[in-house]
């Protein structure tokens, strides 16, 4: 069986988007709920992951995109492409 290939990427899209999990948890903090809401456009305030804890983070949309990629590329470079929708591997991955 053939070496898997490790797409050296991924350590720097899941350490992205873990950084911009904390650059908006931090600006939460940092300021009032309505000031956030301000200063957070509507696209990164919506896209959240669910923490196991029942809580969730916000992590903004190009972090998720980032993650829905993943999923795709993850799935299509696989023995299991062709058999599930890469939007099913991107809820999985997002979980955390």
């Amino acid at each position: 069986m053939a070496e898997p290939v490790i797409d050296p990427t991924w350590d720097s899209d899941i350490a992205f988007l873990l950084s911009e999990c904390v650059r908006f948890h931090e600006m939460k903090k940092a300021t009032t709920l309505k000031d956030f809401i301000r200063k957070v456009s509507n696209a990164d305030i919506s896209e959240i992951l669910d923490l196991s804890n029942g809580q969730q983070i916000i992590c903004g949309a190009q972090a998720l995109q980032r993650l829905r990629d993943r999923a795709t590329r993850a799935l299509r470079d696989s023995d299991a492409s062709g058999t599930l929708q890469p939007e099913r591997v991107y809820r999985v991955l997002k979980r955390i």
